[in-house]
């Protein structure tokens, strides 16, 4: 019996893919775990797995290896980075699935300064602030990655509303007002007054997207999508936002 290509494992009926979907072009194959993991990688070269060559898979796999390194190593320091900020409750933060997409998402030298976590167009997740903008990032079973931005430059206002338990923040830009809900209500006073003093500062310190960063981001967005994070739509819409900044 032949052997997957990938892992040397035992190529059998039952843990091999469909329809010869798993065969490469150079007469070997892989099994379903390695074709599985070739799909969440790329599911177009998954999709013509017999146009690639062992080494093309390989090259594959490594720069995917590559690629989780950075981001892991990225990850660890925007962890480290928060845990710096006089935030109540900073570690609340770490579990959440929003917090492990912020190395996709920042672009370079994009620092956060705050965040809270709340509801937007009916999603719970995070809102960040960073040196350059607001970002609600919103990572769902059902729909996936969402990710707004508020560039400062845009926002008009902050407000903020409390109840009971829960308060409100109220983004005020040009064209909209976006709600972010069921903030805790200590969190949402002192987020919503850190963002007014942002925005109070003279407008040279607060530093705009560059071109290359948002090129930068394209880039991410695009890696997004080719590993099924972003569907088609996603990834146009959020490429359209960033290339209304240039």
């Amino acid at each position: 019996m032949a052997n997957c290509v990938i892992c040397s494992a035992e190529l059998k009926f039952m843990n091999s893919p469909t329809f010869g979907m798993g065969k490469l072009s150079d007469g070997v194959a892989v099994c379903s775990s390695c074709f599985k993991k070739i799909n969440n990688i790329n599911p177009k070269i998954a999709a013509n797995l017999k146009k690639e060559t062992t080494s093309s898979i390989m090259e594959l796999f490594q720069q995917k290896a590559n690629d989780d390194s950075q981001k892991n190593a990225k990850l660890d320091e925007i962890l480290a980075h928060i845990k710096t900020l006089q935030i109540d409750n900073v570690s609340q933060f770490f579990g959440r699935k929003e917090i492990k997409e912020l190395p996709n998402i920042l672009a370079t030298s994009e620092t956060i300064d705050n965040l809270v976590s709340g509801i937007y167009n009916g999603g719970f997740g995070l809102l960040v602030s960073t040196n350059r903008r607001l970002i609600f990032i919103d990572k769902g079973l059902v729909y996936g990655l969402k990710v707004e931005d508020f560039p400062l430059d845009k926002i008009t206002s902050i407000q903020y509303e409390t109840g009971l338990m829960f308060g409100e923040i109220k983004i005020h830009t040009s064209a909209n007002i976006a709600k972010i809900e069921q903030v805790e209500k200590k969190t949402a006073q002192n987020f919503a007054e850190f963002i007014r003093d942002k925005l109070s500062q003279p407008k040279e310190s607060v530093p705009n997207v560059s071109q290359p960063d948002i090129l930068g981001q394209i880039e991410k967005l695009a890696k997004l999508k080719e590993s099924g994070i972003l569907s088609e739509e996603e990834f146009f819409e959020q490429k359209k936002k960033l290339l209304e900044k240039l």
